[in-house]
């Protein structure tokens, strides 16, 4: 009974220690989410905006020729 106890017991230990290096890595990982070139290092080039996209609607014809 003791050594059942013992063994959850270190079981609860790692566990509380892997969610401690999660929380770590999650919150590196969302830090890391939020840079771009206005606030770190990185070059502008690297701010993946979106493409604009055409504000032109197809008129449904073919090109003229």
């Amino acid at each position: 009974m003791r050594s059942a106890l013992a063994q959850v017991r270190a079981e609860l230990t790692a566990a509380r220690g892997e969610i401690a290096e999660l929380k770590a890595e999650s919150a590196g990982l969302k830090r890391h989410l939020g840079m771009n070139s206005k606030n770190s290092s990185k070059p502008p080039s690297s701010d993946n905006l979106a493409k604009p996209t055409s504000l032109r609607k197809p008129s449904g014809q073919g090109p003229s020729t």
